[in-house]
């Protein structure tokens, strides 16, 4: 399966929250925007803790995609 997440940088207003839920898949950037750090193949064993994060993002800025 593969999973691909988007941070939607003109929605992201930096509350970091996503950074917190899960620190192996998001980071902050020098604009104060999160990004995804993962690897695309580390994205399966993070799966559950990037849910967390896009449900904790109060803008819904993280798309999470899902594939075969």
């Amino acid at each position: 399966m593969t999973i691909r997440i988007k941070v939607d940088r003109n929605l992201c207003s930096g509350y970091a929250l996503c950074v917190e839920a899960a620190p192996n898949v998001f980071d902050m950037d020098e604009h104060d925007i999160a990004v995804v750090i993962a690897e695309p193949g580390d994205l399966a064993a993070e799966r559950e803790n990037a849910d967390y994060a896009a449900r904790l993002c109060p803008r819904q800025a993280i798309v999470i995609e899902s594939g075969d």
